[in-house]
């Protein structure tokens, strides 16, 4: 059993926890759920660095068996200076983040959204569960968003940490890979609306900052402004409500096709 805040284990998981840094640096991060964590050991166990428990469930109990030698009892003590949120379910987990290579994600069809700025980390969370939730094949991540993997962007997810590849590139990067990708600009003045939208069949939705602002270049000729219909009471939504219309609607185009 660990017994002290001092072990190295203990100490990577609090840093990883409250650093973007180290979560970059060491290209892991924490679930602090055990449902994601259950979800993690059944559907891809590889990316299980090591875990971290208090006490365990029956059913997490059953699950670790073939992974114990990466499970670490932690005393009461020292287990209460770990996690980030107050009512912990007694277990974490160190994770790898999963490496994706851009190539790879190359296709016809090819549906993906493309982030600036969001800096919320629930937002963040949400809307890569709603990506992996309407089945799109990469999510961007941008310049000025908030790290992906932070804690509380984690729980946004709910567990679907692994379905959509989360990719850290410019757009300018995308552009010279998918040559044909048409980009779709979440735009409150857009002149297209998006529940008439025909989408390309590489088509890459693209949200500016929360404050509304696109800070990235986009040839004309792919580029297309869209428009969510809304009452003429309310202004605007919350961004990730948002995407997860517009991710609704180019997977129902694409079911259709």
């Amino acid at each position: 059993m660990i017994n002290s805040t001092q072990n190295p284990k203990v100490r990577h998981a609090r840093q990883l926890l409250r650093y973007a840094k180290a979560r970059r640096e060491n290209q892991q991060w924490v679930m602090e759920t055990q449902a994601s964590i259950m979800a993690l050991i059944q559907q891809e166990p590889d990316q299980l660095a090591y875990l971290l428990y208090q006490h365990l469930s029956p059913e997490l109990t059953q699950c670790i068996v073939p992974y114990q030698d990466r499970c670490y009892q932690v005393s009461e003590s020292v287990f209460k200076e770990i996690p980030s949120i107050k009512t912990s379910p007694g277990v974490i987990a160190v994770v790898h983040a999963k490496q994706w290579d851009m190539a790879s994600l190359i296709k016809t069809p090819f549906k993906g959204l493309y982030l600036d700025g969001v800096s919320k980390p629930g937002n963040m969370g949400s809307i890569i569960r709603s990506a992996a939730a309407f089945g799109m094949d990469g999510v961007w991540v941008g310049e000025g968003c908030v790290d992906p993997f932070h804690p509380d962007s984690i729980r946004g997810m709910a567990g679907h940490c692994f379905q959509v590849p989360i990719i850290f590139e410019s757009l300018s990067c995308i552009q010279s890979q998918f040559p044909k990708m048409q980009y779709y600009e979440l735009d409150c003045q857009g002149s297209d609306v998006i529940t008439q939208t025909k989408w390309h069949p590489q088509s890459l939705i693209v949200l500016g900052s929360e404050q509304g602002a696109f800070r990235n270049a986009i040839p004309s000729q792919a580029h297309h402004r869209v428009r969510i219909p809304i009452h003429a009471s309310v202004d605007s939504l919350n961004i990730a409500s948002s995407v997860s219309i517009c991710l609704y609607e180019m997977s129902r185009d694409s079911q259709k096709a």
